[in-house]
């Protein structure tokens, strides 16, 4: 690994050299998070210390590394790639064992439009070629856990291998993208199989002015593991979100809507990692993890408004949840179908010491009400706090 990060900069620096079409850039974003909450006895928080305070990495925004490059050929074609890899800024190790994490695609695009092929994300991140996620909310993916709009969704990868995409010329300031991603490689096993979960989404997006318009439909095409498991692999995950933003020059608000069905999993935190999941999901080794209850089904609205001040800018937001999840497993050993409400608000604030370089700081608080069919009834709650600076290169 050493070796091949030695080899990328000096790539990197020759091409910087002797052609002005290759850009190395990054993000390095480090600071600092204190977590507080009550499990009231959920199963799944109970592992987890009541307090903690430590350094953390990319919490704004993910720390980063990449290449990007671009050749004119000619009549008005195209060609680029990217290469971005996600480390951890408060140790330098790696965000996995893959050099460009992050995203890996190559792309064509003339008046046709655009085609692109890769690692790439998916509609529900907020970052990268085909992350279109950040109209739904004011903080977006990042922030750490402050009024992150991944707790009012339902679970979709972040990001995929194997992915194609093609996005339309812009018509009057409107965009129309579709996406398919194969499935992620796992055990030497191929992708576009019915072992591999497999994407399929469409989005419109539309910029003019202050205003901003996006609506997607995402499909998660769920993997077969045979008839003992508590998955529901008849019925697609099916999500629709629809937000609007608009900037009005003292102000930009946000409202965004979401619907999902069938959904494997709902909310996520980086903070004890099984927060508030409801439904099937993956643990940290990639591995399908069965906690006793099916799919989930519900919605969710989130609100936000960007405000300038001073030197930076104010951030708030407000989130609400409702779903349930009904059993499907053969092996139960926990309370089963649960029904799950989810109240959520957020502040922030980032000073901009330079375009380059940011100063920010947040607070978060979080309720879940979750009642289940043995009759039980728990009330988890959750704060943080953090702050960090943040440089662009």
């Amino acid at each position: 690994m050493k070796k091949t990060l030695v080899g990328l900069a000096a790539a990197a620096a020759m091409c910087s050299a002797s052609a002005a079409s290759v850009t190395l850039y990054g993000i390095i974003d480090t600071g600092f998070a204190y977590n507080s909450y009550n499990d009231d006895n959920y199963s799944t928080l109970t592992d987890n210390a009541d307090n903690s305070f430590g350094m953390m990495s990319g919490q704004s925004s993910g720390s980063r590394f990449g290449l990007k490059g671009v050749e004119e050929l000619g009549n008005g074609l195209t060609v680029g790639f990217i290469l971005e890899n996600g480390f951890n800024s408060d140790t330098g190790a790696m965000g996995d064992d893959r050099l460009f994490n992050r995203e890996s695609s190559i792309y064509i695009e003339g008046g046709f439009g655009k085609f692109g092929m890769g690692r790439l994300s998916t509609l529900a991140n907020d970052s990268g070629t085909t992350g279109l996620g950040g109209y739904f909310s004011s903080f977006g993916t990042g922030w750490g856990d402050v009024g992150v709009q991944s707790y009012m969704q339902a679970y979709r990868p972040t990001r995929m291998d194997n992915m194609v995409y093609y996005k339309t010329p812009n018509f009057a300031g409107a965009e129309v993208w579709v996406l398919y991603g194969m499935g992620n490689e796992e055990d030497k096993t191929y992708e576009n199989e019915s072992s591999r979960d497999r994407y399929y989404a469409a989005a419109v997006t539309y910029n003019n002015g202050g205003l901003s318009l996006y609506g997607a439909v995402d499909v998660l095409n769920k993997a077969s593991f045979g008839d003992n498991n508590s998955f529901d692999t008849e019925d697609d995950q099916i999500t629709i979100t629809a937000a609007v933003n608009y900037d009005c020059g003292f102000a930009k608000s946000y409202l965004g809507v979401h619907w999902f069905d069938n959904a494997k999993a709902v909310g996520s935190s980086s903070f004890g990692g099984d927060w508030g999941r409801m439904g099937n999901f993956k643990d940290s080794n990639d591995k399908y993890v069965n906690r006793g209850f099916g799919d989930a089904n519900g919605w969710s609205v989130m609100l936000g408004v960007d405000i300038p001040v001073g030197n930076g800018k104010v951030k708030t937001t407000l989130g609400y949840l409702d779903a349930s999840s009904d059993n499907k497993g053969t092996t139960v050993t926990s309370d089963v179908d649960q029904d799950l409400k989810r109240f959520m608000v957020g502040a922030g604030y980032e000073y901009y010491l330079s375009k380059r370089t940011t100063v920010y700081m947040g607070a978060g608080y979080l309720q879940d009400s979750i009642d289940t069919s043995k009759g039980n009834s728990y009330d988890p709650s959750w704060v943080q706090v953090n702050c960090g600076l943040k440089h662009k290169f």
